[in-house]
């Protein structure tokens, strides 16, 4: 964020700094005062040295140490159902998405183990592949969690991940919002709030790159050190670009927010305050964003070129424009995941079309006011006014391109219905934008708390009190549901007992993005087999992005029908063979049918097969089969 903080703001070493009304905020440095009885000791006398067992927390670190053992004990309290047997439960309420996180952790640490290349692979869709860059695939956190996934499986490092990012995010926003601040307890407060939002809370339910929200607002500090001057522009670029591509490999939907955070801050510095962009204020810029591109392009470029040029490159959204739309009446009727909520609210929250992980928006009508009255009582602060005018722009562009009221298409357009349809803007989906309004009105919460405790009047800090408790008492969530995982059959552990390492296999159920079990038991395997099929975003034709790319080939198309209750083809010529070609494409020469399969998709699988599979590990097993 641009603020109007300078270096002159930091006083010299040895001056206490005064707040408003008088008040001491704190001093920057201890003067030692000399003792009178010092300079009456014999000259050959040696001090009495104190051995100090445990070194003071500094002041500066001491809010850092506090603020992180509250989230970590409130993530803790959110994630209480999952402590008990973190390899063998998760949070209830989206499966398939959680599925799909737990194979990108074991995926990439075998990528690590076995130093494959983790951002293009073919242990999923074999043999077209997926390129890692155009899925969630989590590439950075992974490569972090790959000692938790070796020694105890991908689901409990997803578990240990989870409850790492929800108490990581108010410590990351806190350095951010002391920059709007004075008050410590009051940037804490909004931190807090940001972190555990409703919009963050939410994203819990499978979709935890939007849980890992801490370089957000790192990457926004850097920032704001850059254009302030608080580094150096060439130190604090490189820091800048590191900042960019772990939130690349992170999250890379939470990269294009933070870009778009920075462009719609700059655009309202120039419009309401033109004389604060001065030529070397310019100049310090350019040198610093020219280091940040650089440091960026050296180490995300390969991966970025990949994405864009590389094989299975694509264009545009998965999912239709329109859909994951917030609708206008999310930002204050609650969901069932908080505390304070009604059987309507819940019921409205449940009707929503994209489901509960995408039911981000709410803030609660006390913090929606608080933010309202802040940013329009303060907006001669050009750090108030940004922390506003970004989170209201954020706010009407999670609304989408048309105003959705009630469950209802309006029709009317709205700002961000211009910029859907362009390169990179299309992939956005719009109710996310709700993560940056979240961190707003946290923001604005905190500068109004800290405005009250800054006035020194009588009553202040109790009316202080009484707002914060207003904002956060409808924010304060339920723990997570969680459910048992799935278990796994025997024979996958012991997978290449049976298949040869490395070698393709047609799994059944077929994999698909509403069939995502198939993903589990590939992961207990630890990849030893690759198999067509999967829950992955993938280029139809034309190039552009859908959820399991071109689609299933047609026997595929046949298998997916029957699990779904289809009644099964008669087994003729041309379906044997078509049949064969498919297995000759996969290049598989296995079928494995894990539990859930069908008996109806067994028996038909054994009539084109021409013999019955073996029983062995909980599983149906046909080996040989591609030549016959």
């Amino acid at each position: 964020m641009i603020t109007t903080r300078h270096r002159s703001d930091f006083l010299r070493p040895g001056l206490a700094r005064a707040g408003r009304g008088g008040r001491h905020r704190g001093v920057w440095h201890h003067v030692a005062v000399p003792d009178p009885q010092a300079s009456s000791a014999p000259v050959d006398t040696e001090p009495a040295k104190r051995i100090r067992l445990l070194s003071p927390v500094s002041p500066q670190v001491r809010p850092y140490l506090v603020l992180g053992l509250i989230s970590l004990l409130f993530s803790l309290y959110l994630s209480r159902h999952l402590l008990g047997d973190l390899p063998h439960r998760m949070v209830a309420g989206n499966p398939a998405d959680i599925r799909l996180f737990t194979w990108y952790l074991e995926q990439d640490s075998q990528s690590v183990l076995h130093l494959h290349d983790p951002l293009f692979f073919t242990t999923m869709n074999a043999p077209a592949g997926v390129n890692a860059m155009w899925n969630t695939s989590l590439l950075l956190p992974a490569l972090v969690m790959t000692p938790v996934t070796l020694l105890a499986g991908p689901l409990a490092a997803y578990n240990v991940l989870f409850v790492l990012a929800l108490a990581s995010g108010p410590l990351c926003a806190f350095p951010l919002l002391r920059r709007f601040t004075d008050s410590v307890p009051a940037a804490g407060l909004g931190a807090l709030v940001f972190g555990f939002s409703p919009a963050v809370l939410a994203s819990g339910f499978g979709h935890i790159n939007l849980v890992l929200t801490g370089l957000m607002p790192i990457t926004l500090l850097l920032a704001d050190d850059l254009v302030t001057g608080r580094r150096d522009p060439w130190r604090g670029g490189a820091a800048l670009g590191l900042a960019m591509a772990a939130q690349l490999f992170t999250s890379e939907e939470l990269l294009f927010q933070t870009g778009l955070v920075l462009l719609v801050a700059a655009v309202l510095v120039l419009v309401t305050q033109p004389r604060a962009v001065t030529a070397a204020a310019l100049g310090r810029i350019g040198r610093g964003t020219a280091a940040a591109l650089g440091v960026f392009g050296f180490v995300a470029g390969g991966a970025l070129w990949l994405q864009f040029f590389g094989p299975l490159h694509q264009y545009g959204s998965p999912f239709a424009l329109g859909y994951y739309e917030t609708d206008v009446r999310a930002f204050y009727v609650p969901s069932r995941m908080l505390w304070v909520t009604t059987r309507g609210s819940s019921a409205f929250a449940r009707s929503y079309v994209p489901g509960v992980p995408e039911y981000l928006a709410y803030l609660g009508i006390p913090l929606l006011v608080t933010a309202l009255i802040v940013g329009i009582a303060r907006i001669g602060d050009l750090r108030t006014r940004l922390l506003f005018g970004v989170g209201a722009v954020f706010a009407l562009f999670s609304l989408g391109g048309t105003l959705l009221d009630n469950g209802r298409n309006t029709a009317i357009r709205l700002p961000w219905g211009a910029v859907e349809h362009w390169p990179v803007f299309g992939s956005a989906l719009p109710d996310r934008f709700a993560i940056v309004v979240a961190l707003a009105a946290a923001g604005l919460l905190a500068v109004g708390v800290d405005w009250l405790l800054g006035t020194g009047r009588p009553g202040a800090r109790v009316l202080a009190v009484l707002l914060a408790t207003a904002c956060v008492v409808p924010l304060l969530p339920r723990p997570y549901p969680a459910m048992a995982a799935d278990p796994v059959p025997p024979f996958f552990p012991a997978a290449t007992r049976w298949l040869a390492p490395g070698s393709t296999v047609l799994v059944l159920p077929y994999p698909t993005d509403t069939q995502t079990v198939p993903l589990v038991w590939q992961a207990a395997a630890h990849m030893a087999y690759q198999m067509p099929g999967g829950y992955f975003i993938g280029p139809a034709a034309g190039g552009r992005a859908y959820v399991d790319g071109p689609g299933p080939t047609a026997f595929a198309t046949t298998l997916i029908g029957i699990q779904r209750g289809l009644p099964a083809p008669p087994v003729t010529a041309a379906l044997r063979a078509s049949f064969r070609r498919d297995m000759s494409y996969w290049g598989a020469r296995a079928i494995v049918a894990g539990p859930g399969t069908r008996a109806a998709l067994a028996g038909f699988i054994t009539r084109v097969v021409q013999r019955p599979p073996r029983h062995t590990g909980g599983v149906l097993l046909w080996r040989d089969v591609a030549g016959r």
